[in-house]
């Protein structure tokens, strides 16, 4: 199924925490997860006969994060910048999805594992935002001048 209409975004769109069908509009990015997740079922499949854990999945992501943000940091703007960035950012999203998915196909999710998960993913996020905020001069624009 292509990504296109609303009506198909709220026809896929759930919010897996409370198990309701969502509003696309007010969920924004995570209206488009289950969409996503089918896109990595070939990377998934790949991964699960290997000996690849979750947990180095998640770890994968982080080092994608900070690629993006030394990226943002110390790359001259370009193009080359923006592609080497966005593929890191993706890099990133994809971690981020396919560690659970990982854990949950294995049989082998935990709470340490929910911990993990979501330290790394936040640790990836600190890593893009702090790149791109010392590209923006180390404070946001108008902010302390």
């Amino acid at each position: 199924m292509a990504l296109g209409s609303p009506a198909d975004l709220r026809s896929t769109a759930i919010d897996d925490s409370r198990g309701m069908e969502a509003n696309p509009l007010t969920l924004g990015l995570y209206a488009l997860k289950p969409w996503y997740a089918r896109r990595l079922v070939t990377i998934l499949d790949r991964l699960d006969p290997s000996r690849v854990t979750p947990n180095a999945v998640s770890a994968a992501g982080v080092v994608a994060g900070a690629v993006g943000g030394l990226t943002l940091a110390i790359a001259a703007p370009g193009v080359v910048a923006a592609v080497v960035v966005a593929l890191a950012a993706a890099a990133r999203l994809a971690c981020a999805n396919l560690d659970g998915g990982l854990a949950r196909r294995r049989g082998a999710t935990s709470r340490w594992g929910g911990l993990v998960n979501e330290v790394t993913d936040r640790l990836a996020d600190l890593a893009l935002l702090a790149g791109l905020g010392y590209h923006l001069g180390g404070r946001p624009p108008g902010c302390c001048s």
